[in-house]
């Protein structure tokens, strides 16, 4: 689905027997196509909205906050390449990383410098502040005191009795269920939450592309930015399920310690000293660190499937017991 939305299907197509597309043309595909689909989704949203139609109104914006999730990261990256440009010793010139054949001191390109500049502000700043100024005004629904309930029943019943009272108003206020993919995940306290995430994934997408691809100080970056991330999950718990909070902790640490990996590497790589049994060393640890996030998630699983047989075998005994 990620594939279909993000255009990527278009790498599988023969079009380079059929026209000549380099990279300026894919990324007018790539931009104005989202474009184009998100406008008529807003435009049936609205439609359906004003026939009275709430609930299917709800679910046209509902896919349309979905796309947007699903294309910020792949098309920033493609809009930020667009600087990322290498310059070669000599009279060469300079020329874009990503299409050789697209000289980066031609007029065309610098047309294109102002495309990606604009479609930059449209999409990875217009986005996020769509998601913030959608969210603000529904706070209020959104957010019915959970910090107030705590305080007054505890933690955890005073978020239940908060997730309860949210429930009930979106009842009351169908129109901010099309928002439902934005915080639904959340405790109300942290409606805003998924803002902070969209953020993230820019920074850790696009982001990057102006560090360099591959370079020390692009993955020293990234490694700051994971760090950053984990203090801001470990220290909020964002999200309802607290297996969801360490299942992000754990993505944060899997990402940190892919990164660690990949900058010693290369650091060995400039040593006299590397050989292919410190390669082999490095190999093993990598494949360790991506195997963590998947083996806490099957850990967690088969721990929650011992609670529910132990609930049910409870629940039997006890029926035998009144029988």
């Amino acid at each position: 689905l990620s594939a279909i939305v993000n255009l990527e299907f278009l790498n599988m197509m023969p079009l380079g027997c059929m026209v000549t597309l380099d990279y300026h043309h894919m990324l007018v595909i790539y931009t104005i196509t989202p474009l184009v689909f998100g406008v008529t989704m807003v435009l049936f949203y609205h439609h359906l909205k004003r026939s009275g139609k709430v609930e299917e109104s709800n679910t046209v914006f509902g896919w349309f906050l979905f796309m947007t999730f699903l294309i910020l990261p792949s098309i920033s990256t493609r809009l930020f390449n667009t600087f990322a440009c290498r310059a070669f010793d000599g009279d060469y010139g300079s020329f874009l990383k990503v299409d050789f054949s697209i000289d980066c001191d031609s007029d065309e390109h610098q047309i294109f410098v102002i495309y990606a500049i604009v479609f930059i502000v449209l999409y990875c700043i217009g986005i996020p502040c769509m998601y913030v100024i959608e969210l603000w005004n529904i706070r209020e629904l959104l957010d019915p005191g959970q910090a107030r309930l705590e305080g007054r029943y505890g933690i955890d019943d005073g978020m239940a009795k908060a997730i309860e009272e949210r429930e009930r108003l979106e009842e009351e206020n169908l129109h901010i269920k099309s928002l439902s993919f934005l915080y639904d995940a959340y405790e109300p306290k942290y409606y805003w939450f998924e803002v902070v995430e969209t953020v993230r994934k820019l920074m850790l997408s696009g982001g990057l592309v102006i560090w360099g691809s591959g370079s020390l100080s692009q993955v020293v970056v990234s490694m700051l930015i994971c760090l950053a991330a984990m203090r801001i999950f470990a220290g909020c718990e964002p999200y309802i399920k607290y297996s969801v909070d360490v299942f992000n902790e754990m993505s944060q640490w899997q990402i940190f310690f892919a990164m660690l990996t990949a900058l010693l590497l290369r650091f060995a790589e400039m040593s006299d000293q590397f050989n292919i049994e410190n390669k082999k060393a490095f190999d093993i640890i990598l494949v360790g660190t991506q195997a963590l996030a998947p083996a806490v998630i099957i850990l967690m699983i088969l721990i929650k499937g011992q609670d529910v047989t132990t609930k049910f075998a409870r629940k039997i005994t006890g029926s035998v017991s009144n029988g």
